[in-house]
């Protein structure tokens, strides 16, 4: 397997300042979580590596064109304009591709949060997008999923191709206000983005075709507003995705088993 990370829009600092999706690692970071569910789920620790080796040793991650300037890892802008999140899904494609044309065959799994969700939606519709790619799982934490009131584009802006997807679990936060209210308050309207109109936000994906590949769950967090929203990324969240990639057992099973680490504690943000 090869996993790889999608950081969401970025309002206080540019996305190469961050490190929740590249490089927490430290005890209580996102990605230390995320290791710790798939080493327990019995699955390898395969995050930001394609064939077994990790990202930032090989060569074809190195070219800036790939949008994956941190080493070897996949960045974009982060910017809060749907322009930037369709120019970054044609550089995902475009890193997918080469993870596909590095090990052909090797299944790709996606952790995702907030508007890289939706990056990750409409890389897949691309039709740059390798026909060897396959996305066997992919975990969208607190993914705006965004329809077109004005129908500009069809009704869904960022509408995926479900035939590039296994399954899809989609956790969320009712404490979230980004996820849905302020979402639709700040959808990135300057230049041609304007001509959408104000989209309506969800917590569910609202596409009827892409609907079955979705597992969606309520996470409840003690945090709320925007905290909640960056509790997403937590290291608690971290570790139920990790076990859900690398185990056997539907979602529902992980959560009662882990029912007392719930809600995801306050302050837990997976930095």
């Amino acid at each position: 397997m090869a996993t790889i990370v999608i950081h969401g829009t970025m309002t206080t600092s540019a996305a190469s300042a961050a490190d929740w999706w590249w490089n927490s690692y430290d005890p209580g970071g996102f990605l230390w979580g995320v290791r710790k569910g798939l080493v327990e789920a019995g699955g390898a620790d395969d995050v930001w590596c394609v064939g077994g080796t990790d990202v930032s040793e090989l060569e074809a991650f190195a070219n800036p064109r790939n949008g994956a300037a941190h080493a070897g890892r996949f960045l974009w802008t982060g910017m809060n304009q749907g322009s930037f999140r369709r120019g970054a899904a044609k550089e995902l494609a475009h890193y997918l591709n080469t993870i596909a044309a590095l090990s052909p065959g090797e299944p790709i799994r996606i952790l995702a949060h907030s508007h890289g969700c939706n990056v990750v939606k409409a890389a897949s519709a691309q039709r740059s997008l390798s026909r060897e790619v396959w996305i066997e799982q992919a975990v969208f934490m607190a993914c705006p999923h965004f329809v077109a009131r004005a129908g500009f584009r069809g009704p869904f802006p960022y509408r995926l191709d479900a035939g590039r997807f296994g399954s899809i679990l989609n956790l969320s936060s009712p404490n979230d206000t980004v996820q849905d209210s302020i979402a639709e308050r700040l959808p990135g309207l300057l230049g041609p983005d304007w001509l959408e109109g104000a989209p309506e936000a969800h917590r569910t994906e609202q596409d009827p075709d892409a609907a079955p590949l979705y597992q969606s769950w309520e996470i409840p967090t003690e945090d709320s507003g925007v905290a909640a929203h960056t509790a997403m990324h937590g290291s608690l969240i971290g570790y139920l995705a990790g076990l859900w990639l690398a185990g056997n057992e539907s979602f529902r099973t992980i959560t009662k088993r882990n029912a007392g680490y719930l809600p995801v504690p306050s302050g837990d943000h997976g930095s």
